[in-house]
């Protein structure tokens, strides 16, 4: 098991440094990166269940100096589905709470679309089958440009349908709560869904300079809320990134691109040659046989009973 535990996650490290390079070259091509997040968390996932259940098996390798009992793998084992389960838990009862105050929400129409007021959630995007944008009660009395950059954001979140490939990024990296790189490129999922959104809304009327204004401004007010929706609101440590990519000019280099790409790819493929650890097997418990009882001449006034693990049947005693 725990050589499994060392292949996940330098699996997921390998997968998060070649998604990182692609994501780069195709930010110089103009292209969207969020998909490039999805399949790294889906191939940080996919490729050791293929080598564990498809896999010959014949090669294999273990982790040296480390020995690792039956107990500790079982509870290693429940402790994962625990952690999982309570992963998922959570993210239901996020949901849950998203549902009961919508009950406070108010229905409005901004822009020809669709939006939900509320007292200080967003703004933000909930809802999986049938997203709706959130807007807090300031953004109604926001400077008009804020306004409308912050419904035409959220909006693109919509049509992107991005509230499912943020789920589908959580349930990924639930399956494997202990694989660090996991979580890492879930992160950089949220962040790539965000930048793409920018990139789509860049491409109308909106300039730059004000684009990035509207960002500072949505960020000094944005709700601290531990639920995972897309919004337009970054954190203080995404910020500066996202206004850097905002007003940098794009490069010209497609030589540079393709080449980034070119080794993302041969990282990928390489994994192939990697050999993977055995599989893992459930050792037979031996068998406990109980010999006939025998006087211990160190203490004849007391009977022991001797229990001897056998691989064949225990031979008759001498009178």
């Amino acid at each position: 098991m725990a050589a499994w535990v060392v292949y996940v996650t330098g699996v997921g490290a390998v997968v998060a440094v070649a998604a990182l390079l692609l994501e780069r070259g195709l930010r110089r091509l103009g292209r969207p990166v969020r998909w490039v997040w999805i399949a790294a968390l889906t191939g940080t996932v996919s490729i050791p269940a293929a080598a564990l259940f498809f896999g010959t098996g014949e090669v294999g390798w273990s982790v040296p100096a480390v020995e690792v009992s039956t107990v500790s793998e079982t509870v290693f084992a429940a402790g994962w589905m625990a952690a999982t389960l309570m992963l998922l838990a959570n993210f239901r009862l996020s949901a849950w709470t998203l549902r009961r105050n919508r009950r406070s929400w108010r229905d409005v129409r901004v822009g020809g679309h669709r939006a939900m007021v509320s007292a200080g959630f967003g703004p933000g995007v909930i809802g999986v089958v049938r997203p709706r944008i959130v807007l807090p009660e300031w953004i109604l009395d926001a400077d008009p440009a804020v306004h409308r950059l912050v419904v035409a954001h959220e909006v693109e979140h919509v049509r992107a349908r991005d509230t499912r490939l943020l789920l589908a990024g959580l349930l990924l990296a639930s399956l494997v709560p202990w694989c660090l790189p996991a979580w890492w490129q879930l992160h950089r999922l949220r962040a790539a869904m965000e930048t793409d959104c920018d990139a789509r809304v860049l491409r109308g009327p909106a300039g730059r300079r004000e684009y990035a204004n509207a960002l500072v401004a949505v960020a000094g007010r944005r709700s601290r809320t531990g639920v995972p929706v897309p919004a337009l609101g970054p954190r203080p440590a995404e910020l500066e990134r996202r206004i850097r990519i905002i007003t940098s000019a794009r490069p010209s280099s497609r030589r540079a691109a393709l080449g980034l790409v070119a080794v993302a790819a041969a990282l990928v493929l390489g994994l192939a040659r990697v050999p993977t650890p055995a599989r893992p097997s459930v050792p037979a418990l031996p068998a406990f046989r109980l010999a006939n009882p025998l006087l211990s001449s160190d203490a004849p006034r007391r009977a022991t009973v001797i229990l001897s693990v056998q691989p064949e049947a225990v031979p008759a005693s001498p009178d």
